[in-house]
């Protein structure tokens, strides 16, 4: 399974490169800032936070940064957890706009010890800038919105 996700992540990277270069210009420039936690939050499983993840670790690594990547747990357990403060943590943090009203207490513990957050949504869901909008409320800094596609054929097993 792992060989499949890491040709399907190689795809990915290549299709779009230069849309990666941005997002990964943008994390590093956060992580430049003083940030040192980015999390990657949704509202909905199976949207592509992982697969984004790991394809910003892979080129924030080539690019020398000293970054790991941490899934299923909150931002700052994830951070307490990590043995070296120097290393920067990219985090698939999981869903945090289920479906509803936006609940701010539950946003604030979910964002606890994040210093910047990407969005991510499937195709099929419309923007909701309130979701942008309570972030910057609780002072966290958005930095993009990444919409994958949940109709997309899967690719054809590796040989």
């Amino acid at each position: 399974m792992a060989r499949r996700q890491d040709h399907v992540l190689a795809a990915l990277l290549e299709l779009a490169e230069a849309e990666w270069t941005h997002l990964a210009a943008r994390v590093d420039a956060a992580l430049d800032g003083g940030g040192r936690v980015i999390a990657l939050a949704g509202r909905e499983r199976a949207e592509g936070r992982t697969t984004v993840a790991r394809g910003l670790v892979q080129l924030l690594r080539m690019q020398g940064r000293d970054v790991v990547f941490r899934e299923g747990l909150p931002p700052a357990e994830a951070a307490a957890r990590d043995e070296s403060s120097a290393r920067s943590l990219i985090a698939d943090a999981g869903v945090w706009f289920p479906p509803g009203p936006v609940h701010r207490g539950r946003l604030a513990r979910a964002a606890l010890g994040c210093h910047a957050v990407i969005l991510v949504r499937t195709a099929a869901r419309p923007a909701c800038p309130a979701h942008e909008q309570a972030l910057h409320a609780l002072g966290v800094p958005v930095l993009g919105e990444i919409v994958t596609r949940s109709d997309a054929p899967p690719l054809r097993p590796i040989p």
